[in-house]
């Protein structure tokens, strides 16, 4: 069993490139994760499925993987990292599988330091994962805006929801429903996103 030591971790159900870690993350501090060497296309396939693992691989990794808390140290029960030998990320197994990539400077580390045989990893393809075609970022800036908008809306304050829209395509509506439809469903345009976010950021900062 070949063996990573004292890296950082994110699990998350998405899989969060180490740019798009947030600083409320549960992070952990890795004490000691297995790494198993797979061939290109198993690497990808994991990454972009939800798939199930077979037992001898599960017994192989089971209570392997071993994290700091506080000053002592508890176990992951299915946990590890997987490469390619270009292409690096780790899984946590639980009710679902989560994912986490790596910081660079540990990704390239443990990348230039490996040298041993593949693994005949097998697995079963369950059905595919949605692509996520945003940053992070940009995901829950848009959610965040929606709950602002629907925040208003409870609040019946037609006054501000008319303002928004005027703010952001220059012409007036009367429906309330009709102005909430066209702002939530243009989100995707970056311009209308950040004028939305600006002005509910400025009213934060005001309140």
């Amino acid at each position: 069993m070949n063996y990573v030591y004292d890296i950082l971790v994110n699990f998350n159900e998405n899989f969060y490139e180490f740019y798009d870690w947030n600083l409320n993350d549960d992070v952990n501090h890795i004490r000691r994760i297995p790494l198993i060497k797979i061939e290109s296309y198993k690497l990808n396939e994991i990454k972009n499925n939800i798939v199930k693992f077979d037992h001898e691989f599960l017994e192989m990794i089971k209570n392997r993987t071993e994290f700091f808390l506080g000053r002592g140290v508890k176990v992951l029960k299915y946990a590890c990292l997987f490469t390619d030998g270009m292409d690096i990320f780790g899984i946590s197994i639980g009710d679902n599988i989560k994912y986490t990539s790596l910081q660079i400077d540990e990704e390239l580390d443990i990348l230039e330091s490996m040298n041993f045989k593949e693994y005949d990893l097998k697995y079963e393809i369950i059905r595919k994962k949605e692509p996520i075609l945003k940053t992070r970022y940009k995901i829950e800036q848009e959610k965040k805006i929606k709950e602002k908008l629907n925040y208003l809306y409870q609040e019946n304050n037609v006054s501000k929801i008319k303002y928004l829209y005027y703010e952001c395509f220059n012409k007036k509506e009367s429906k309330i429903s009709n102005i909430l439809e066209n702002l939530n469903n243009s989100l995707d345009n970056t311009e209308i996103l950040n004028k939305l976010s600006n002005f509910f950021d400025l009213h934060e900062q005001i309140n």
